[in-house]
């Protein structure tokens, strides 16, 4: 079993992937209070 090396390119990669997820996750679930608030 070969051990798996990182890239800094692959690390940024992943981060900024992990970034827009959680963004877009907490957006939506704002978006939602924000409409349940506003009823």
């Amino acid at each position: 079993m070969e051990t798996v090396t990182f890239d800094p390119d692959q690390v940024e990669y992943i981060l900024t992937a992990i970034l827009t997820m959680a963004a877009c996750i907490s957006a939506f679930l704002g978006f939602n209070a924000w409409e349940s608030v506003a009823k």
